[in-house]
């Protein structure tokens, strides 16, 4: 077994509403990573993080679960936490042994209830957050409509890291806020490519991408105070998000 320094080894717990596809979000992560072979699903009881009985028959989680592999030299440990409110206990347990917390979120059910309790159990434990909106596959997701529930209720602690890109209503690539840059998805063992922003979204990046720097430079009295003196660009974006959000513990970016 491969031994890591503790600097190279991070612990991340997935919470959120029950439902929401915290488990399938884990097993996706283990499979990119080359940590199985082929994905699971919660339904037929296959999955890595829900192994128990009781889970497999009910079809959810009842128990913390970890897993792990490892991702650009760093061990990732991820800690797959039950979304039902009668186990809230794991929830607990699992938040004062993480490093941070991916919240889970669906793209067609919005912001529910779990989600704000999640987010309230990381700012009690001092736990850094980010949302990740998830089954943006499905037909009826509503990307932008879940970026407004989370802007209105949480404010610049929110800003979007990645746009999707959907085509015909299915999702087919995304943009990197961060590096400017839009990328589809295909067959290819890195499974995307890059392609140009398309015309008909360059508006809506660049309406994003103000809302990203006044987020991180929320966090950083540095950065807004010298926010109004600068012109947005992917660099100055990359660069200040970053350090902003490095020292703004509570604050929170979203995913596809």
């Amino acid at each position: 077994m491969k031994d890591y320094v503790t600097k190279n080894i991070r612990n991340i717990g997935l919470v959120g509403h029950g439902g929401e596809g915290k488990t399938i979000l884990a097993e996706a992560m283990l499979y990119n990573a080359g940590q199985i072979d082929r994905m699971g699903k919660v339904e037929n009881g296959n999955t890595v993080t829900d192994f128990d009985s009781e889970e497999t028959s009910r079809g959810i989680s009842v128990s913390l679960a970890l897993a792990a592999f490892e991702w650009n030299n760093t061990k990732i440990n991820i800690i797959d936490m039950p979304g039902y409110f009668d186990m809230v206990g794991e929830v607990f347990s699992g938040l004062k042994v993480v490093d941070s917390a991916v919240i889970v979120i669906s793209a067609t059910s919005g912001l529910e209830v779990g989600a704000e309790k999640a987010w309230d159990y990381c700012e009690a434990n001092g736990v850094a957050k980010m949302f990740f909106i998830n089954q943006m596959d499905k037909e009826n997701a509503n990307f932008d409509k879940v970026l407004d529930q989370l802007t209105e209720k949480y404010g610049t602690s929110v800003a979007p890291i990645q746009l999707p890109i959907r085509e015909g209503g299915k999702l087919i690539g995304y943009v990197d806020m961060l590096k400017d840059q839009a990328y589809k998805f295909n067959d290819t063992k890195f499974g995307k490519e890059e392609i140009e922003i398309p015309d008909d979204i360059h508006p809506h990046v660049n309406e994003l991408e103000e809302i990203l720097m006044e987020s991180a430079a929320s966090a950083s009295e540095e950065l807004m105070e010298n926010t109004s003196k600068t012109v947005s660009c992917p660099k100055k974006i990359q660069s200040r998000s970053s350090h902003g959000y490095h020292r703004g513990k509570s604050g929170s970016c979203i995913l596809r």
